[in-house]
């Protein structure tokens, strides 16, 4: 879900942001990485790869490669009935602004493979060099420009036990 809002510009960690959009995505992480020394990792120290619909079926995942790097999400279909156009469509690498240090704790401790709900603000992230970083306001981009950063606002992790599904928070 996604509605666009007025423009409004916070600052996290010493670093403007200006707010494009509200947000919120159930998904499954594909991947995590942890970013420590690049010129988002001070506000954005998380990279999700995170898949929905047939990009969070297991079947559908065991023929597909996920990996991350450089802030971009690769995958390699070795063995998958989907096509590159519903992978494309259904898969996105969020660069993640935690909004407090106890949604910092919960991102660090979702481990890959989990169900999880991310809600918050679709950001654009002002460099002190001048350089804007824009969000993605699409599903259907692809290439440089095209992740979304997000600055999470709640983290949920959802638990699946005897096919019955239940939430932790």
């Amino acid at each position: 879900m996604q509605t666009v809002l007025p423009a409004e510009r916070v600052l996290r960690n010493g670093v403007a942001l200006s707010i494009r959009a509200d947000f919120s995505l159930r998904a499954k992480l594909l991947a995590k990485r942890r970013y420590r020394w690049d010129e988002l990792a001070k506000v954005a120290p998380w990279d999700f790869a995170l898949g929905w619909g047939p990009m969070s079926d297991e079947m559908v995942l065991s023929g597909i490669a996920i990996t991350q790097g450089d802030r971009f999400l690769f995958w390699k279909r070795f063995n998958s009935p989907l096509k590159l156009e519903v992978v494309e469509q259904h898969s996105a690498n969020l660069h993640l602004i935690p909004a407090n240090a106890a949604i910092e704790e919960a991102l660090a401790a979702i481990p890959e493979g989990a169900l999880l709900s991310l809600q918050g603000k679709l950001v654009d992230v002002h460099l002190a060099d001048k350089r804007i970083i824009p969000t993605s306001l699409s599903r259907s981009d692809r290439g440089a420009g095209a992740c979304e950063i997000l600055l999470v606002e709640a983290v949920e992790r959802h638990v699946m036990t005897a096919n019955v599904a239940s939430t932790n928070r």
